[in-house]
């Protein structure tokens, strides 16, 4: 059964391949007269990759030795309106004066501990005070349908928004760039790793929505990959965990309304064997999703993707595709920004576009220490101190830019727009780029604002705060 059903012109396909080409300069036939049809996205994925293959050691065995490992922060924007009990509009209020109204009663006493690994509930397993919720995301009413309301928007979408007729609206058919660079925007549950990978496998190839066969009463089937290389798959129905006013507690509605995200969600946590949901009106097939344990961003990409990741070169290119950021210079990267550049296309004036889906994951302060380069880039207070560079948590990578002569990665984070932005301290505000990003023809974004979450890091300040990162381009063999 198809995962996805692509509309692969002869433009995007080549530039998803090759990679080297910008999608604006993609004309040149690479084959002659070629028509890639309509087909399973893993079935082309295997054609393209016919060719390569794997070598000792198994990356599988190799992720458990990098270890970005236990990595998993819900989104606080979303847990903040459930422990006020009450709808918030973030254009509204003051977001720090809110958040802490949220996160004081949970025994938190400044702002910055709210992303505070040790203390937030936030993170799975941290200290928590009197009356706050064990495990963040165990707050939603009933597992219903989701009924959009104007009166309830989802988080970001503009005054006056209608929702669609009917749910899921299914915009991300024309496989262009612009249908995904505002969706997957991550909820009350520590799953960012898996919304970080699913929003950058979107980016990457711009993926049509899975067909609803009749297999799937009032769903839609949803396949994932083993490490054994099988494939498994998930009939997600359209009932989700919701609140009091039917507006979802997990993976969210994004300003077009989108409801795939949450979708691919429902199924994920089906596949992870979380146990059947014990809310009202859940069945045996509806999941448990606030009991995600933290996770593995690569292993997420693989887990949609069946493409595999190197940490070590030993495959067809002699290069790894994924990184700690201390472990860099064997192979002779000066930076992450160096190593990144092996997966980026052709520039587009200053800007470039990741080709193959990738991640990167931050440290966790509280059971390691940080780099040296800490105190020095950002003094006392450190990286991590608001919504903008969060510890023991994902992103997806987008590609680079080069302003002022500096190189930044850019960077999405799952939980949509920054509010606070940058550290309250102002130290972090110096390493973000400004200013209009390009990753194609006709895509214009801007950098460093409450947009979507995007923004751009400077390559030394990358190298700090992240642990490591990387992207899958390997088919099982």
């Amino acid at each position: 059964m198809p995962v996805y059903v692509p509309e692969f012109g002869r433009d995007s396909y080549r530039f998803y391949v090759y990679g080297g080409v910008a999608v604006a300069e993609s004309t040149k036939k690479t084959e002659p007269e070629e028509v890639v049809p309509a087909e399973d996205l893993v079935a082309c994925e295997e054609r393209i990759n016919k060719n390569m293959t794997w070598a000792s050691p198994d990356p599988f065995e190799q992720l458990k030795k990098k270890d970005p490992g236990k990595i998993g922060a819900c989104n606080p924007y979303v847990l903040a309106p459930l422990l006020l009990k009450a709808e918030i509009n973030w254009n509204k209020v003051n977001p720090h004066q809110t958040l802490m109204a949220a996160f004081v009663p949970t025994g938190l006493t400044k702002f910055s501990d709210i992303f505070d690994p040790g203390k937030s509930v936030i993170f799975p397993g941290a200290r928590t005070g009197s009356g706050a919720p064990a495990t963040p995301g165990r707050m939603p009413k009933t597992y219903a349908p989701i009924i959009p309301s104007s009166d309830h928007l989802p988080p970001g979408a503009p005054q006056g928004s209608s929702p669609p007729a009917s749910l899921p609206f299914k915009k991300i058919t024309f496989n262009t760039l612009k249908d995904v660079v505002d969706d997957a925007m991550q909820g009350a549950c520590v799953d960012c790793y898996f919304i970080a990978a699913l929003y950058s496998r979107a980016w990457c190839s711009y993926p049509a929505f899975p067909p609803n066969p009749s297999t799937c009463l009032n769903g839609y089937n949803i396949t994932f990959y083993s490490p054994a290389c099988g494939s498994v798959t998930k009939c997600a129905t359209t009932k989700f965990p919701v609140d009091d006013y039917k507006q979802p507690v997990f993976t969210q509605m994004t300003t077009e309304w989108e409801l795939w995200p949450a979708l691919y969600e429902k199924a994920y946590a089906m596949f992870m064997g979380l146990k059947p949901s014990v809310l009202p009106n859940a069945t045996s097939t509806d999941p448990e999703i606030s009991v995600f344990l933290p996770g593995d961003p690569l292993l997420s990409l693989f887990h949609l993707t069946k493409m595999k990741w190197d940490f070590t070169g030993n495959n067809t290119i002699g290069q790894p595709s994924a990184f700690l950021t201390k472990e860099l210079s064997p192979f002779g990267f000066a930076s992450s920004y160096n190593a990144l550049n092996k997966n980026l296309c052709a520039a587009i004036v200053a800007s470039r576009k990741t080709i193959y889906p990738t991640v990167a994951w931050t440290y966790d302060p509280s059971v390691e220490s940080l780099p040296a380069c800490s105190s020095a880039l950002f003094g006392s207070t450190g990286p991590y101190g608001s919504d903008l560079i969060v510890p023991n948590h994902s992103y997806s990578v987008l590609g680079s830019i080069t302003i002022n002569t500096n190189n930044y990665i850019v960077l999405r984070n799952p939980w949509g727009a920054n509010w606070c932005g940058d550290d309250p301290s102002g130290s972090v505000g110096r390493y973000l780029a400004a200013g209009q990003w390009t990753p194609a023809q006709g895509i214009t974004i801007q950098l460093g604002g409450r947009t979507d979450g995007i923004f751009g890091l400077r390559t030394d300040a990358f190298d700090c705060c992240f642990r490591g990162f990387g992207w899958v381009q390997f088919r099982c063999v």
